[in-house]
């Protein structure tokens, strides 16, 4: 069988154009992605980033034994679909009604309802 391999080509934006000190995000992310199993395998730098190749080994999907029907992993469903009890309900993800904040403003104030537009208070 043939080797597989994943291949990701990333520009990493540089602080100062001309040098290879990265920004705060090209960093995190170059330390990210090294931290995950890529490995650099090839630089080139222009005037306003670095054009940086990354490769990990990766496994063809062919390669693994066929999925059985049915038989899956507890693990893999979520805590919701394996009890019931966590699941909720729909009146508990509608959110309450907000009154904007001069209507509430005038209720506290004036002592008078928002709704009722003729309040002589």
């Amino acid at each position: 069988m043939s080797d597989y391999k994943e291949v990701l080509h990333e520009r990493l934006y540089v602080r100062v154009p001309g040098t290879d000190k990265l920004r705060k995000t090209a960093a995190a992310r170059l330390q990210h992605l090294l931290a995950n199993g890529w490995r650099e395998t090839e630089r080139n730098l222009t005037a306003d980033y670095l054009k940086v190749r990354f490769e990990r080994d990766g496994t063809c999907a062919d390669e693994g034994s066929p999925a059985e029907e049915g038989a899956g992993d507890p693990g893999s469903a979520p805590a919701a679909a394996r009890r019931p009890e966590l699941r909720r309900s729909r009146a508990s993800l509608t959110r309450p009604t907000l009154r904007p904040k001069i209507l509430r403003f005038l209720s506290v104030f004036t002592g008078c309802s928002p709704g009722i537009m003729g309040c002589s208070r």
